[in-house]
């Protein structure tokens, strides 16, 4: 592994909890270049960290908040556009509840929770030659940048 920063190969790790998309905290390692100082954070799995994150939320007793709806949303793999047209609804809908404008009533809470329960995804609609792929088998390793912010490396 090498900083991006300044290109170093010594590094001090350790275990964190790293807030993942300001949703909830999970385990990850991170690194510390010896020689800049630069921070990058490694996730190893995160197909099965979002399944479980994912399973989480529609397991809740609680409505979906915005923020779990968009997540959600996100997780199979659905534009806003897409993701109303299979609920049925607007466009301008699924945003106001999205952001907290408006509250889902609870049949499109439920629907949505059960579209996740059935493992569906944007992709099952796609010809399989048009369906994304992502390797995930090194991990996603993150780093902050100047602006101290998070970003992939």
């Amino acid at each position: 592994m090498r900083c991006v920063e300044c290109g170093g190969t010594e590094f001090q790790s350790e275990k964190i909890s790293h807030l993942l998309d300001g949703l909830v905290r999970v385990p990850a390692t991170q690194h510390t270049c010896q020689s800049c100082g630069d921070q990058s954070v490694e996730i190893s799995d995160f197909e099965t960290l979002y399944y479980v994150i994912a399973n989480d939320f529609v397991r809740q007793q609680q409505r979906l908040a915005p923020t779990q709806m968009r997540w959600l949303r996100k997780y199979m793999g659905f534009s806003g556009h897409d993701f109303a047209a299979r609920l049925g609804i607007q466009r301008e809908t699924l945003s106001n509840w999205e952001n907290g404008h408006r509250d889902a009533p609870l049949s499109a809470d439920l629907a949505i929770r059960f579209m996740v329960a059935m493992g569906e995804k944007f992709s099952d609609y796609a010809p399989k030659d048009e369906a994304p792929t992502i390797d995930l088998s090194d991990g996603i390793e993150f780093h902050k940048n100047s602006a101290s912010r998070w970003v992939r490396a």
